[in-house]
Parts: C-alpha cells; structure tokens; sequence
C-alpha cells in the first residue's frame, strides 16, 4: 500500500451504539515516505494515514474532552485500506490504542465494538481477524518484539504534533 499516492480518500466508520455508517470523501495529502495526512470533519486534530502499519494516528486526540488522559496523547485507530481508482477507501475497524508519547504505555480500546459489529454484519469474520492481526503487529512495534520499534515515529511529518 505504501506506494499509493491517492488524490482522495474516502473514510468509513461505523457508529454504535446503532451502528450508523458515517462516510467521508476528503482530499489526501501525501507525504514523505509512507503517509497519507487529510482532515476530517468533526476532528479538530489533522490525521495521518500510516499505511505499514494500518493505523491512522492522531495526536491529542479528545483534548478538552472528560474522556481525554493527557498522558496518554497519541491515538492509534486500526484500518483496513483499499485502492478504489483515484481513491484509498480507508476503513476503521473498531479497535484504538492510546498511548504515551513515547509508547510504552498504552490503552487497547473498542475491542467490544469490534465483536459486536462482527456479531451484526457490519464486520466480516475475516475483517475481525485482520483487525486483530493489525493491534498484535502494533502491539509487538511498541513493545520491540519482533519487528523494530518505530514509535514516536521519525518519519511523521512536523505538522503532526
């Protein structure tokens, strides 16, 4: 995925507690290296697609908000990415981690939207797998095992933070 260079990109994400479809049509900044960076309407913070990994990041995602923990800054949501002629079609699979500013603390969140959006459809079986295969490889990153770790990333571009 890394050597796409999309004009668009399109973001989908479901919202419990219903499970609405919510659907995005933005445009898509490339960076260097493997970043896709674009904005959202109703997040303030700009997103950056990091497409090794299929997380989207965010920094200070929430800030304000009761929910936010001011030490755990940055906000990884995992993705599923496909090219649909100009566009990556990125989906969100449920799953978040917050974390620390440099990784080694981190929350797991959402794992039980995911279940429950797989239970009703929205999700297929194979996509909740590969949800799961995309938090273990995060996981494994932040932790240095098994792959080298890569957080804070180097190579996010400075209008990230």
């Amino acid at each position: 995925m890394a050597h796409l260079k999309p004009l668009h990109l399109t973001y989908t994400r479901w919202l419990p507690p219903h499970y609405r479809e919510s659907v995005q049509a933005v445009p898509a900044e490339s960076s260097p290296g493997d970043w896709i960076s674009f904005n959202l309407s109703g997040c303030p913070q700009r997103c950056f697609l990091w497409m090794p990994w299929s997380v989207m990041l965010r920094y200070r995602y929430g800030f304000g908000e009761p929910w936010y923990e001011p030490d755990l800054p940055w906000r990884a949501d995992v993705v599923s990415m496909s090219r649909l002629g100009d566009a990556l079609v990125v989906t969100d699979m449920f799953v978040d981690v917050s974390m620390s500013e440099d990784g080694t603390r981190y929350k797991v969140l959402d794992l039980d939207e995911l279940v429950q959006a797989t239970v009703l459809g929205k999700v297929s079986e194979d996509g909740c797998l590969e949800a799961l295969r995309i938090l273990q490889r995060w996981l494994d990153m932040l932790h240095g095992f098994r792959v080298t770790k890569d957080f804070p990333p180097e190579s996010l571009p400075s209008s990230a933070s």
